[in-house]
């Protein structure tokens, strides 16, 4: 790997770059080149000089050159198998040197094999490196989760995606202004017309509902995309009610419990506070942690590279996900609203459609983290980046993800159908 602080090895105990040099050295596991590497390492003399000697010398050469255009093709087909490393170490690289940030773990899968990426430290004061323990704020990819709870929810057939969600909120039934038009969908897909963060400015339920009382929508409800905070602070209030339910409930029941994510939380546990990333802001000095708030649903979720490798997996349906897990996933991803030709904003996740394959992502940021998830269902390829600056990653993730997509496109691999292979 190139990069003097990059550490990277594949999960599931695979060995660095390992993992492509034994499965390129099955390359010379073919019976006509192991055969001549046999040859020529037992026969060792060559002579030289007589007409023997010369007949032996170029049976000698034409093996040599054989095993020398095999030896191109391998690392030709290294250096191909090498390119994910490549792009990850490259793009990484330019993003820290460019907004100076102190640490970022990455989780790429790539074909379905998992890597980790490890760049500089968690702690500038105590020198503490990133690793798979590494405890980020997640921001606004909370809101991932929360659309899959919506989800599971509406599976189970506790909601129905188009209720009203003043069915849900006490101290709104039977309301009849703009709010009791709105549905759980348009709140899960950022349609319902909120603005992005007047939340902040409603520390209580009470406050939150007189708000709703008098608001009055930017746009006809539906009919334009509208990033609000605030609109999935109350989707996460509104399956509480609905599930009679805690939100931290719902995530353990849910998600966190069957992907076995352990180091996933609201609030990180005292004891686990050593592993628990600084942040910084966007001048570099240490940000306070994330105020867990009214709208925790939106972006109150901390977490590790190695339980969100966990969670990537689950988002590309690989062996292990469960069952009703993969059929909400699914659901999240094929609901919601077209912005143009090309993305359309599905349930939390931004959808966009490139020739031969389509991206998934969401990004994050609060005061002093920075992320971005997304990934390509088709190749089984996907990224986490968590960073602890206040710079944003999401250029970083889509970059990578494209370079990767077209790519494997290009390479004429077989695209997988998008499916949703049901494990039980």
């Amino acid at each position: 790997m190139n990069g003097s602080d990059l550490n990277s090895f594949p999960l599931e105990a695979r060995k660095n770059k390992r993992v492509i040099l034994e499965n390129m050295a099955l390359l010379f596991s073919e019976p006509r080149v192991r055969a001549s590497r046999e040859k020529i390492i037992s026969n060792p003399t060559v002579f030289i000089g007589s007409k023997l000697g010369f007949k032996m010398n170029l049976h000698f050469f034409k093996k040599t050159l054989f095993v020398f255009v095999a030896s191109l093709l391998f690392f030709g087909l290294h250096a191909e198998e090498d390119f994910h490393f490549k792009i990850v170490d490259e793009v990484i690289g330019k993003y820290r040197q460019r907004h100076q940030v102190p640490g970022v773990a990455v989780i790429l899968y790539y074909e379905g094999v998992p890597y980790f990426f490890s760049f500089g430290l968690a702690n500038l004061m105590t020198r503490a490196p990133v690793t798979l323990d590494t405890i980020f704020e997640l921001g606004s990819i909370t809101k991932s989760f929360t659309a899959i709870l919506l989800a599971l929810e509406a599976l189970k057939g506790t909601v129905r995606l188009n209720d009203r969600a003043e069915l849900f909120l006490p101290g709104l039934h039977g309301f009849n202004g703009p709010f009791s038009e709105v549905t759980l969908l348009q709140l899960a897909t950022h349609t319902a017309g909120f603005p992005h963060d007047v939340s902040l400015k409603l520390p209580s339920y009470a406050q939150a509902i007189q708000y709703l009382k008098n608001w009055s929508p930017s746009y006809p409800i539906g009919t334009h995309y509208q990033y609000s905070n605030f609109g999935f602070g109350l989707l996460g209030l509104a399956l509480e009610s609905a599930s009679r339910k805690k939100y931290v409930e719902l995530l353990s029941l849910g998600i966190l419990g069957p992907l076995q994510m352990n180091r996933t939380f609201i609030y990180v546990p005292e004891s686990l506070s050593v592993d628990y990333a600084q942040g910084y802001k966007k001048n570099g000095s240490p940000a306070p942690r994330w105020p867990i708030t009214l709208i925790a649903a939106a972006g109150a979720l901390r977490s590790t590279a190695g339980d969100m490798t966990k969670f990537l997996a689950a988002c590309l349906n690989l062996p292990g996900t469960p069952i009703q897990l993969s059929k909400a996933i699914e659901l999240t991803e094929t609901i919601g609203f077209r912005i143009n030709s090309q993305r359309t904003q599905v349930m939390s996740w931004m959808k966009t459609e490139h020739e031969g394959y389509t991206i998934f992502a969401k990004n994050g940021g609060v005061t002093g983290f920075s992320t971005f998830m997304g990934y390509i269902p088709e190749y089984k390829t996907g990224i986490v980046i968590l960073a602890n600056k206040n710079a944003n990653n999401t250029a970083a993730g889509q970059n990578i993800l494209q370079r990767l997509g077209d790519r494997l496109t290009r390479m004429n691999r077989p695209v997988k159908k998008i499916e949703k292979t049901l494990n039980k």
